[in-house]
C-alpha cells in the first residue's frame, strides 16, 4: 500500500508542476518571443545572406525591409497563422490563431545558420459589439502573473506549435 501511494504521489508532483515546453516560443524579460534557428550546412554566411535578401521583402505582409550588416528587420503586418497546414482544425483551434497578426522580425546569420526572432507580437480582431478592433499580445495570452511564467494549459501548448 505504501508504494502505490508514493508511486501515486511521484506522478501527481511531476504532472503538477512540470514546466510546458514549446518549441519556438521562449520567455524573456516578460515577454513571449518566437524563435528558431535554421541550420543550412550546404550554403555560407554570404549565400545565406543573398537567399534571405531576394526572399524576406517577397513574402505577403512582410514591411519596412531592411538590411544591416548581419541583421535583417522587418515587421510583419496583419498576417494569419496557417493553422490548418500543420493539422489544425477551426473548431478546435485557439480563437486567436484565426485573428491578425503582426510582430518586429530580426534575422541573424552567421557561419551556415540563420536565427529568426519575432517579437512584439500581436493578435487583433474585430469586436462585433463595438465595431472596432481590439488587440492582446502574444505575452497576454501565453503567461500569468504579468509575464513572469508560462501558461501550462494543454490548449495553448497545441497553439504554440503552430
Amino acid at each position: 500500500m505504501k508504494i502505490i501511494l508514493t508511486t501515486t504521489l511521484l506522478l501527481f508532483t511531476n504532472y503538477t508542476f512540470s514546466q510546458v515546453k514549446f518549441d519556438y516560443l521562449k520567455l524573456e524579460d516578460n515577454q513571449v518571443i518566437f524563435e528558431c534557428i535554421y541550420d543550412i550546412d550546404s550554403l555560407s554566411a554570404s549565400e545565406i545572406e543573398k537567399v534571405l535578401i531576394s526572399t524576406v521583402p517577397s513574402l505577403k505582409n512582410v514591411v519596412n525591409f531592411n538590411n544591416n550588416q548581419s541583421i535583417i528587420t522587418a515587421k510583419i503586418k496583419s498576417d494569419k497563422i496557417d493553422y490548418k497546414r500543420y493539422g489544425g482544425k477551426t473548431m478546435t483551434a485557439s480563437t486567436f490563431l484565426a485573428w491578425d497578426m503582426d510582430g518586429n522580425v530580426s534575422i541573424v546569420w552567421k557561419d551556415s545558420k540563420y536565427k529568426v526572432t519575432v517579437s512584439n507580437i500581436t493578435f487583433t480582431f474585430m469586436n462585433i459589439f463595438t465595431g472596432g478592433s481590439q488587440s492582446m499580445t502574444i505575452t497576454d495570452i501565453f503567461t500569468k502573473k504579468n509575464g513572469a511564467e508560462m501558461r501550462t494549459n494543454t490548449k495553448l501548448q497545441e497553439s504554440g506549435h503552430y
